[in-house]
């Protein structure tokens, strides 16, 4: 004999399944955030909506009371319209964010050649041990610089292209932080997505990273050209000479690779008292002048 079907049990279990479902989709654990696995999810939230693109409700569900259909019919459209605009704002978001991490990659790696190229510059015209008039003419070395300094400047537009990106990733994902807390209120889900603060810091920190480099270059590339300038004004009153001139004996020449180019006097008569360091690039001389801001940022968390 088959099982008596019992009225109105369908409305019942359709709400619970519908609940289940909304709660589901409102787990989002991204614990390491990457383009990667926002396209993860992306993929399985498209899943999801299709199917429910599919399913007729309309003759499984019977119905005893009008205001269960309503309930099922609200919940149904509240799910379909969150996963349509999660759906389209997380494609945006792998798109943005494809090309903020590109934008800082491509960034990170030209200033990495012109930290090289400024380092060349500098031990071009500091004395050495073998050659007390340095390796490098005055001339070059500041056309050199010149080239260096015109280079920054197309660099300051790539930063402002990189920080755009960072700002459209920025009110996505402020956006998608916003609609998952309106729809948790709404089903008085206790679920949270952390992901999108977590991404948030990370692109904070990569454009900071990004800036501070370039920033630092600029200031240590403006310090090397006012040498260079006073040095030409030296050599118009004598013979040409490298950066840094000592009456002293070798161990002062010893002494110029561990100073920091900020602290490189103009060509003096008076001997230099000079101050042994640790043989540091100027990249990592210059980086302890410009502490990151990362460290004074709030570190991302649950929101109360």
């Amino acid at each position: 004999m088959p099982p008596t079907r019992t009225p109105g049990i369908e409305v019942p279990l359709a709400l619970a399944l519908t609940d289940s479902l909304l709660l589901c989709v409102l787990q989002e654990p991204l614990e390491d955030p990457s383009v990667s696995q926002i396209e993860a999810l992306h993929s399985r939230l498209e899943a999801v909506a299709h199917t429910l693109e599919k399913v007729n409700f309309g003759s499984e569900v019977i119905l005893e009371e009008v205001g269960q259909s309503t309930r099922l019919s609200d919940k149904l459209n509240l799910l379909c319209a969150y996963l349509e605009q999660r759906i389209g704002s997380l494609q945006a978001l792998v798109q943005v964010q494809t090309d903020f991490e590109s934008s800082v990659k491509d960034l990170l790696q030209g200033l990495d050649g012109l930290w090289t190229r400024l380092e060349e510059l500098h031990a071009g015209v500091t004395l050495t041990k073998k050659d007390s008039q340095g390796n490098r003419d005055l001339a070059s070395a500041q056309a050199d610089a010149e080239c260096l300094v015109s280079v920054l400047g197309q660099y300051q537009n790539k930063l402002q292209s990189c920080q755009d990106h960072q700002k459209d990733s920025t009110q996505l994902l402020q956006d998608l932080t916003w609609s998952h807390t309106h729809i948790s209120s709404k089903v008085n889900s206790g679920s949270e997505s952390v992901w999108p603060e977590l991404l948030l810091q990370s692109n904070i920190e990569q454009f900071d990273k990004v800036q501070e480099s370039l920033s630092s270059l600029e200031q240590q590339t403006a310090t090397f050209k006012t040498h260079l300038q006073g040095l030409g004004k030296e050599n118009q009153k004598g013979p040409v000479g490298a950066l840094v001139y000592t009456n002293g004996a070798d161990s002062s020449l010893e002494s110029l690779n561990s100073l920091e180019l900020v602290d490189l006097p103009l060509r003096s008569s008076t001997p230099l008292v000079t101050k042994t360091r640790s043989p540091l690039s100027l990249r990592e001389r210059s980086a302890l002048k410009f502490p990151s801001a990362m460290g004074c940022l709030p570190k991302p968390g649950k929101k109360k």
